[in-house]
């Protein structure tokens, strides 16, 4: 039997968002809700507005929920962005963040469509490698980055920061966690 969604406190940023943008959150094994604190990761992009965080029994990968909501970018806005930039499309815009953010050595990698309907149910979804000289609360030094799109909607960014003692099992926790956040 599926576990059932849990449901975030209504006073926290994770309730709201989760509202907005019609989606299910489920609190996966083994995680429980951590502080949040602001963040310069200090290789020139910033990670902020940190919504949520989750640590891991074992202390050694937190994760941090960042939401940004298509529902705030209004005709009006749209316009007055393609005024400075010509070929800004809100719906492709989270391409550019990935691109900027993505560590050139390491590029963002798009999961299958099939992948991304039985996990997130969005429209676009993948990975990439952060790289951030400055650890995170200064213990977590490696970081990847799940990414979900869907249109008309809003991005999700979840940023896996993890100790060298979880290295080898990173890939297994992103997988293990691929439907912590679900699209209605």
């Amino acid at each position: 039997m599926p576990k059932p969604a849990y449901i975030p406190p209504p006073d926290t940023v994770l309730h709201i968002y989760v509202q907005r943008l019609g989606m299910r959150f489920r609190l996966p094994n083994g995680f429980h809700r951590d502080s949040v604190i602001d963040y310069v990761c200090g290789n020139g992009s910033l990670v902020s507005s940190i919504s949520y965080a989750l640590i891991n029994k074992s202390n050694d990968i937190i994760i941090l929920m960042i939401f940004m909501d298509r529902s705030a970018i209004t005709p009006e806005k749209t316009a007055m962005l393609r005024r400075i930039n010509p070929d800004y499309d809100p719906e492709k815009n989270y391409l550019v963040w990935i691109r900027v953010q993505s560590d050139t050595s390491y590029k963002a990698i798009h999961y299958p469509r099939a992948y991304i309907r039985k996990t997130s149910r969005a429209d676009d979804a993948g990975e990439y490698v952060l790289n951030c000289p400055n650890p995170y609360k200064k213990v977590y030094n490696h970081c990847k980055v799940v990414f979900m799109h869907k249109e008309k909607r809003g991005d999700v960014l979840l940023y896996y920061f993890y100790t060298d003692a979880a290295k080898k099992k990173i890939d297994r926790c992103i997988k293990k966690t691929a439907r912590m956040m679900r699209y209605n």
